[in-house]
């Protein structure tokens, strides 16, 4: 019984952390900022996107110009870890 206790309390207490680094990852990135506890993976060659990796999840600096090509627009993501770029970029141009 002790055994089976301890096993819960561990598996709560490492959902708790991952949730909390989530949730600040998410709120950073709402507010357009970079977030905290992932790895800057991949900078892609579209005028400024970038992939960061965290655990289980992913957040993405979209770059997305305007009509004229020389005004950029970032947007901020955070999905699961599989998604790619390409999907988020088809949302954006069909919302």
């Amino acid at each position: 019984m002790k055994k089976i206790k301890k096993v819960i309390i561990i598996m709560l207490a490492i959902v708790i952390v991952w949730l909390a680094f989530f949730i600040v990852d998410h709120l950073r990135a709402t507010n357009e900022q970079k977030p905290i506890f992932t790895i800057n993976s991949i900078m892609y060659d579209d005028g400024g996107s970038v992939k960061y990796t965290g655990l289980f999840y992913n957040v993405y600096k979209v770059c997305i110009f305007e009509d004229d090509y020389e005004t950029r627009n970032f947007s901020w993501h955070v999905v699961p870890w599989f998604y790619s770029l390409d999907r988020i970029k088809k949302e954006i141009i069909t919302s």
